[in-house]
């Protein structure tokens, strides 16, 4: 996985999330290996006009409530992405501090209701749609 900070940007603050880019059409919280193909969606995504802000959600717990109720305020849909199953994870939590607080639709991107499945990570991610253009894809199908 490439990196998406440098030596001399890389942003850590204890317990709060980064967000590594702004946009008002869709949030996308990512966590782990996900962020990356998080912001090749928000590339893929701006050059068709659809502003994306994505949030490196790497501290799920403590999980950083202020950050995703912002970025829900300043989007019309919440997307989560995580490279494993979407019930219990990251976007469940997500669901739930939203509903709490900011109560906002949000999609979640990651392994549905199935069994897993035996091959290559490359293959697996392409065919789950987990990489930066199958992210796209769905941000995309979300917004319609």
């Amino acid at each position: 996985m490439e990196d998406i900070y440098t030596e001399d940007n890389c942003p850590f603050e204890m317990d709060r999330a980064t967000v590594v880019c702004e946009g008002n059409d869709a949030a996308i919280i990512a966590c782990g290996e996900m962020v990356k193909p998080a912001v090749d969606a928000a590339k893929l995504l701006e050059k068709e006009g659809i502003s994306v802000s994505v949030v490196d959600m790497y501290c799920v717990k403590p999980l950083d409530k202020k950050t995703i109720i912002q970025a829900a305020e300043h989007a019309k849909l919440v997307v989560t992405a995580e490279e494993h199953s979407v019930i219990g994870g990251l976007g469940s939590a997500v669901c739930d501090a939203l509903c709490k607080s900011y109560p906002a639709p949000v999609c979640k991107i990651g392994m549905q209701d199935t069994f897993g499945e035996s091959g290559s990570a490359a293959a697996l991610v392409e065919k789950y749609k987990l990489d930066g253009k199958g992210i796209y894809e769905q941000v995309k199908d979300f917004l319609k």
